[in-house]
């Protein structure tokens, strides 16, 4: 080929925009066949295979491209969005705090950093950047999801559907913006209309399996196993090496007659270590089912090692900071500052460890005809987060900060917050396990919310996190040792909250229940201020969203199924066993 017949850059890009995206590509390796050292050719690559999803090979192209043009706002930008795909979120924050420093108004940027803080649950620090990049580009579709998954988080479900609304009035043939509003849909319990989204998100993309995937997440929260499954086959149909909707599968059915298949490609050398994460983790629990142990071991063991290196708990910063909230409220403390919070009794915190019944405890309650459960919130974290970033100290430091006033005005916030999921409840469940942490602001800012504390076998319990997948940031939980770790904490914070705030913690213990369950039951509801109700006794039968790894276990009857799982695993959990006596 004659030096006048390669293509240019320009040449790729039009067959690009008019989605030719194989040929695109093709014409680019050839312009750095030719000239490897072409900057813009090198950055359009890195952004076609970020496309095509090739975070890896993106990361090595536009590194290439800085390393030529330092300051190019796309090519940091996109190779942001390649690290967050791959884990990497301090490399990503990196290069968008570049693209900005270079260009304040770049709007991929400001999206990309506003998504960083959407995975790092700082829903309050994405929402300005989304508002900022729409002022710049008010018909940026992405712009306009992003912000309605972020105010969602917030506590604002109206202003979310507002947003996802307007995405979809800016462009009606955007799957993304249908399979946001399904998503929200779905997390306010409207099973008709999230369906109804996610089926219009799939027929704008036929063959996209995250359509599906979105979809069986609805089925499998509103109860539905069997569309949930068929949903997740068609995805897994669509996209082979997804090993995640394997997983996903695997929650809901054994699906034995794979088994073997999955456990040849967990020993591929070819499978990637993202499949094999997933693949354990679904291979573990299949063999769970068989009554196999040590070979589910040895899956759940290698898939927690994998997840685990994406993560970091360091034990001395949890200790010091567990002791700091012992520290801080005190009697003395909570004696002075008690009475200047909002009266109002509408909520009911369930609360304690993952996997120790929370859901269930939940699901019983939203039972009551007087309870709408709302789920796992956020809209207290975010709270004190929102605090914490207006002065120069952190939680539990800012409660000295805090001005009787200040105290009122976060409970009526939280209030207005909840209020938004069911204006017409009276009373409301938030059940996310880790308030636990906010015990002691929770009694001062809503002295009178009912907290519920779940509390189930130790061992059971850590073991229970351990064997399963969480989407959300938990460090301490592909670790036997570490999770005991975190666990013994728990127990001591926990008897430190009984101890400054005696009579306002409800234990409900996991292992009573089962044994009693009318009895456990009734006495819950005294202590939230509930009159019997027979509905509650059978909780399997409300139809409700439930988003949680226990979402099929709260679709049947009460069991002893679950009780004494750890001994299953006998000496295999040494290391557990260490950490939750305190040798380890």
């Amino acid at each position: 080929m004659s030096r006048q017949a390669l293509p240019t850059v320009a040449d790729a890009l039009a067959h690009l925009r008019r989605g030719e995206t194989v040929l695109g590509a093709a014409m680019l390796d050839t312009v750095l066949k030719h000239n490897p050292r072409d900057p813009a050719a090198l950055g359009l690559a890195g952004a076609v295979a970020l496309q095509r999803g090739d975070a890896n090979r993106a990361i090595e192209l536009l590194s290439r491209t800085l390393a030529l043009a330092p300051r190019d706002v796309s090519s940091h930008s996109n190779i942001a969005l390649a690290y967050m795909r791959t884990g990497r979120s301090a490399e990503a924050r990196r290069h968008l705090e570049q693209a900005l420093a270079l260009k304040p108004d770049a709007v991929e940027a400001l999206v990309n950093l506003a998504q960083l803080h959407q995975q790092a649950n700082d829903s309050l620090s994405a929402e300005p950047l989304y508002r900022k990049a729409i002022a710049a580009r008010p018909a940026m579709v992405e712009a306009h999801t992003g912000l309605a998954a972020t105010l969602e988080k917030l506590g604002r479900p109206a202003e979310a559907i507002a947003a996802a609304d307007e995405a979809i009035r800016l462009q009606p043939k955007s799957p993304e913006a249908h399979r946001t509003l399904a998503r929200l849909y779905d997390l306010l319990g409207q099973l008709e209309p999230a369906v109804a989204a996610h089926k219009r998100a799939i027929e704008l993309a036929p063959n996209d399996a995250r359509g599906h995937a979105d979809l069986g997440n609805t089925y499998a929260a509103f109860g539905k196993r069997e569309a949930a499954v068929a949903e997740y086959r068609r995805a897994l149909q669509l996209a082979p090496g997804n090993s995640s909707y394997e997983r996903l599968i695997g929650r809901l059915e054994a699906d034995a007659g794979t088994l073997a298949d999955k456990q040849a490609r967990f020993d591929a050398p070819a499978t990637t270590s993202e499949q094999k994460l997933h693949l354990g983790f679904a291979i573990g629990k299949a063999l769970e089912h068989a009554g196999d142990y040590p070979g589910a071991f040895h899956y759940l063991d290698a898939a927690n090692r994998l997840r685990r290196a994406g993560y970091s708990y360091a034990k001395a910063d949890s200790e010091a900071a567990f002791a700091e909230l012992e520290a801080t409220f005190t009697p003395e403390l909570i004696a002075a500052r008690f009475g200047h919070g909002v009266s109002d009794a509408t909520p009911i915190f369930v609360l304690g460890m993952p996997r120790s019944s929370t859901t269930l405890v939940e699901q019983i309650l939203a039972s009551h005809p007087d309870v709408t459960g709302a789920g796992e919130l956020v809209l207290l974290r975010d709270l004190v987060i929102g605090a914490t970033t207006k002065r120069p100290i952190h939680y539990p430091e800012l409660l000295a900060d805090l001005s009787d006033a200040d105290l009122n005005r976060f409970g009526a916030d939280y209030i207005r917050r909840l209020r938004a999921y069911a204006p017409e409840a009276r009373r409301i469940t938030d059940k996310m396990p880790g308030n636990f942490m906010l015990i002691g602001f929770i009694a001062l800012a809503l002295p009178n919310a009912k907290i519920i504390h779940c509390v189930r076998n130790p061992a059971d319990t850590s073991v229970s996190i351990w064997r399963n997948y969480f989407s959300t940031h938990l460090g301490y939980a592909y670790d036997l040792g570490e999770i005991g770790h975190y666990h013994r904490l728990y127990q001591s914070l926990m008897a430190h909250w009984h101890r400054v705030l005696p009579g306002r913690i409800h234990d409900i213990e996991y292992e009573a229940l089962v044994a009693d369950q009318e009895g456990e039951t009734r006495r819950l509801l005294d202590h939230c201020g509930l009159a019997f109700d027979p509905a509650c006794l059978d909780f399997h039968r409300t139809e409700r969203p439930v988003h949680t790894a226990s979402a099929a276990q709260v679709r049947s009857p009460i069991s002893r199924s679950s009780i004494g799982i750890a001994d299953r695993y006998g000496d295999l959990l040494a290391p557990l066993h260490a950490a939750l006596a305190g040798k380890a």
